[in-house]
């Protein structure tokens, strides 16, 4: 049986089900049996046949719904939840995701009282005991989710935070709660949530038409003779209309029109773009190649189209019926049902699905069909010959990426990709697929072009390298265009691809109960994105005759090799629900369902919540009473999609200025990169910095006296301790933001102007920190936030705890917190350079000669250990002070004594180790100018480095001084900027 065909709005048709049943035997349960019937005539075990439903109702007159649940066999139930989780588990349904949305469809079906009652059970159909009551389909979809608890919790972060807060799960699996809810909260701390962040000036959703100016490619000064100048004159037409038609056809999907009026404009695109296909120039078409794939890129995952206003709608429609008709189905959730309710019947022969149920071009949304439409209209076999290359070029670099900051992003633009690569590869074959022509086809299968990627060796490469996270997406988009081309499909390459990925996919789904890893969430979401390819393109019933190879082991990361790949299927990568939901079908509707079953109190609506759907085209305008035009609506909040009020429109001042940083850092891609690392490396300083040095000692010096709150009289209540905490809390902020301020605005400006190209213009310099230092201060201050409230949760806890323990007369110890306070009070109370002062000290004692110099030596190296560890935690960078000062001056003073008494080894040894101190206040900014002049005409001296060389040459022991040590001394002041690295070669 498949729950899939059970009806999900009327309780009533649930006794009207014509699945085959799975027949239990009274006699032998725990050898099921799968049985196939097309006709169904017999009952259940021990039930009559009836012949027709008639009398059957009439013979079931004191059969109702009332039946307590008590009365049906309860372990029957348990063993039919035991085999449909089997099957779902097993990959033998169509869509784990499909029936798992009908799974909570039916744990949260409402009570009797306020449920729609049958007034007879037909007991002729297939578990009619069990389905005709509430309770008991409530009781198979419990412990259906309980034996899929091991999938549920490897779902993913976004997933698992709206099923826990689902009211029918909390009631009746409250053990499944309990344990996502632990996984939500471990994943809080441990997953990388920074896999969907984006570029600076890259958050808004408006398509860029133009790219970013490159001299070598765009400067007409770089095409001085006449044939060169005659290719460039060529380029900037073909660039023009290029883009020309791109904007024709945004206006055609951006506006309401007539059909004939659409699709008259479509036809004239794909004329033009045959046209441009035809008139392309050898020497221009890798150039075109190469602006075709940058623009798909740029703007292909944009959806954003043309607005309009509601003058301009409400001009172009004339019938007030069919706009009153309209309105209510758009407004109406009655009127929308979901997808997600339909009922499924496999194809015993190919594919489940049917190939004239939907068009390629439905598989290219947005920017997306444009760049599809005109591929498919030139019909170049030359230019799609080297489109082809490029893009596989591009994917396998994406593909290549090792960072997890924007791997979201990185992963939608090879998916993209390669959904476009996958129509260049079969669409040749789509035609010869349909009508009598697909029987022709099977005996030229083995002939077929392999395609410009090694599909299979990259999908090994990937499961050998944990990559799989980053392969499977694109690979899956790529073979989903094979939907309508079945020769290829039955060409023993992409056999052998999909039995690598059906072996794959049987080992994504995890086997042990109450199993949750990270490799193993990554792996689930993978095999919900193969469940699509194997159900849409290959077919049910031929996957499961897929031989199931064996897979080599997976190596280990080793992270010493500065070039091995990171192994991202290990990782706690976060994944946002906008990527997620394009990427596996049925997600979002399971989301939205659980979404709206949380806003209605655990009560099922039984339909979709409604969605907006904007139709291409009305006809029949004409004039329309203005009368009627005030009262239309457009969606329950009265406002217009296409009304100037909407966030992002044009008089929206915040999307004004979102939009003008966009485009902004488009035209300056160095610049964005470079701010978006100086801000990540400021905001991440900060973070630790301003934790120690100014969070942590004000809630632990001035809120950790729990003694004395409970030893007071009164004690200190709940409320009290609270309201205390509050107040530190603004005290936190207002200090931790005030320094922010000043730092962020001395850091990000003066590195800015150090690494920007020398090209680049000081206004240009100027404005990208400001827009970096505005970006910069909103992502330190929710990093100030968030500290300050785990330090406030952390503090609350040990209050409650100390307090049931003094309520309990058991005497109150110092706690491991209070402990600590004296060493995060040292920065607190003294200044962050008192370890310099410290240093200078110990320094001091150099300049006397005695026998204890080597132990000194080893105390000044665990010493300098424990300073520069001090500075990397605490100092922030280019700040001024007198303590820094008076070290530089010291050093000078040992190299100068050094110099007047070279037997004064020590004295050297000394310097050596405390300029690695010197070096890294260097790189931070807090030498002066001066005194790095001092140092550099101390030592670039010729004199002084033949003293160097003859004191290494008089030492016996090379390992406490060596020609090596020497190197390193000189680097180490050229990367603190101490030393000019020009004057010291000189």
């Amino acid at each position: 049986g498949n729950v899939s065909s059970l009806p999900s709005q009327d309780t009533s048709e649930m006794s009207r089900t014509t699945t085959a049943p799975i027949q239990l035997q009274s006699g032998s349960e725990s050898n099921p049996k799968v049985v196939k019937q097309s006709n169904l005539t017999d009952g259940s075990p021990g039930e009559k046949k009836h012949p027709t439903d008639n009398t059957a109702r009439d013979g079931l007159d004191n059969t109702s719904v009332d039946m307590d649940i008590n009365s049906i066999n309860l372990e029957k139930l348990k063993r039919l939840a035991l085999i449909y989780s089997t099957i779902l588990r097993t990959h033998l349904a169509p869509f784990f995701l499909l029936e798992l949305h009908l799974l909570v469809r039916l744990i949260s079906m409402p009570d009797k009282k306020d449920a729609l009652k049958t007034t007879h059970v037909n007991t002729t159909q297939p578990f009619s005991d069990i389905f005709q009551l509430e309770q008991s389909c409530r009781t198979f979809a419990a412990e259906t989710l309980l034996s899929l608890e091991n999938v549920i919790l490897n779902m993913g972060h976004e997933a698992i935070k709206m099923f826990v807060a689902l009211p029918a799960l909390q009631r009746l699996c409250p053990k499944l709660c309990v344990s996502l809810q632990g996984i939500i909260y471990a994943g809080n701390s441990a997953l990388i949530f920074d896999t969907d962040q984006k570029a600076l000036g890259s958050n808004t959703n408006t398509p860029h038409l133009t790219l970013p100016f490159d001299h070598a490619r765009d400067s007409r000064h770089n095409y001085r003779t006449v044939d060169l100048g005659q290719l460039f004159k060529e380029r900037e037409a073909l660039r023009d209309s290029f883009l020309y038609q791109l904007r024709a056809f945004q206006e055609v999907r951006g506006r309401l029109m007539e059909h004939d009026q659409a699709e008259h404009r479509i036809a004239s695109i794909r004329h033009e773009s045959r046209e441009m296909l035809k008139n392309l120039s050898p020497g221009n078409t890798l150039w075109f190649v190469n602006f075709f794939c940058d623009l798909l890129i740029q703007i292909g995952l944009k959806s954003h189209l043309n607005d309009e206003t509601d003058s301009e709608v409400l001009q172009q429609v004339g019938d007030k019926k069919r706009l009153q008709k309209l309105h209510m189905r758009l407004t109406s959730k009655s009127g929308q049902s979901n997808k997600s309710s339909r009922k499924l019947r496999i194809d015993q022969t190919g594919s489940s699905s049917d190939t004239n149920s939907a068009l390629p071009e439905q598989s290219f949304p947005g920017q997306q069909e444009f760049f599809s439409l005109f591929l498919l209209a030139g019909d170049s076999y030359k230019f799609n010959v080297h489109m082809k290359r490029r893009m596989a070029q591009i994917i396998c670099k994406l593909a290549a990426t090792n960072e997890s900051k924007g791997l979201c992003e990185q992963i939608a633009k090879t998916q993209m990709l390669a959904k476009f690569l996958g129509m260049l590869e079969f669409s040749p074959n789509w035609d010869l697929s349909r009508g009598n022509f697909a029987s022709d086809i099977g005996s030229n299968s083995d002939d077929i072009n392999l395609p410009p990627l090694k599909i299979k060796e990259c999908i090994e490469a990937a499961w050998t390298q944990c990559r799989l996270v980053v392969v499977i997406p694109w690979v899956v988009q790529f073979l989903g265009m094979m939907k309508w081309d079945e020769g290829s499909k039955k060409s023993q390459y992409y056999t052998d691809i999909f039995a690598l990925l059906w072996s794959i996919n049987h080992q994504c789904l995890p086997r042990q109960i109450n199993s949750h890893s990270h490799s193993q969430t990554n792996m689930v979401l993978l095999s919900f994105q193969l469940d699509a390819l194997f159900h849409d393109v290959v077919g049910l019933v031929i996957s499961q005759n897929l031989a199931i190879v064996s897979l080599p082991l997976r190596q280990s990361h080793d992270p010493s090799e500065s070039n091995s790949l990171l192994p991202f299927d290990d990782l706690p990568l976060w994944f946002s629900k906008s990527f997620l939901f394009s990427s596996i079908p049925h997600l979002k509707d399971l989301c939205e369902l659980l979404i709206d079953s949380v806003q209605n109190s655990g009560k099922m609506t039984m339909t979709s919540s409604a969605k907006k759907v904007r139709p291409n085209t009305v006809s029949n305008l004409g004039g329309m009473d203005s009368r009627f035009v005030s009262r239309i609506s457009f969606s329950v909040d009265n406002m217009s999609p296409w009304s100037s009020k909407r966030s992002g429109a044009p008089h929206d001042k915040g999307g004004i200025r979102e939009r003008l940083v966009d485009s902004f850092f488009h035209q300056h891609k160095d610049l964005q990169q470079l701010c978006d690392m100086i801000v990540d490396r400021a905001v991440k300083n900060f973070s630790e910095t301003s934790s120690q040095a100014c969070i942590l000692p004000l809630f632990r010096t001035e809120a950790t006296s729990f003694e004395e709150y409970f030893n007071q009289s009164p004690s200190m209540t709940l409320d009290e301790y609270m309201e205390l905490l509050q107040a530190l809390d603004s005290k936190a902020r207002k200090e931790a933001t005030s320094s922010m301020t000043i730092e962020f605005d001395r850091i990000i400006k003066d590195t800015l102007h150090l690494l920007a190209p020398p090209e680049t213009q000081t206004k240009v310099v100027e404005v990208a920190a400001s827009l970096a230092f505005s970006h910069a201060t909103q992502k330190g201050r929710n990093a100030i936030y968030s500290i300050i409230r785990e330090e406030k949760k952390k503090l609350l806890d040990d209050f409650i705890r100390k307090e049931k323990k003094a309520k309990a007369g058991v005497p109150l110890t110092s706690s491991q917190r209070g402990r600590e306070l004296e060493d995060v009070n040292f920065d607190k109370n003294n200044s962050k350079f008192h370890v310099i002062s410290a240093l200078i000290e110990s320094l001091k004692v150099f300049h006397e000669l005695d026998d204890s110099v080597g132990a000194k030596l080893e105390c000044l190296k665990q010493e300098k250990a424990q300073v520069i560890h001090h500075i990397q935690r605490y100092f922030m960078g280019a700040d001024s002070s007198q303590t820094v000062v008076e070290f530089e001056q010291h050093i000078k003073s040992m190299l100068k004594g050094y110099l007047a008494n070279p037997s004064h080894i020590c004295l050297l040894q000394a310097t050596i180790e405390a300029v690695e101190v010197l070096s890294l206040l260097g790189k931070l900014g807090y030498t002066s100018a001066s005194n790095k002049l001092g140092l550099e005409s101390l030592l670039c001296d010729m004199n002084t480095m033949l003293t160097l060389l003859d004191t290494v040459n008089c030492v016996e022991n090379t390992n406490a001084l060596s020609h090596e040590t020497i190197v390193n001394f000189l680097f180490s002041l050229m990367e603190g900027s101490l030393v000019s690295n020009q004057a010291l070669e000189e």
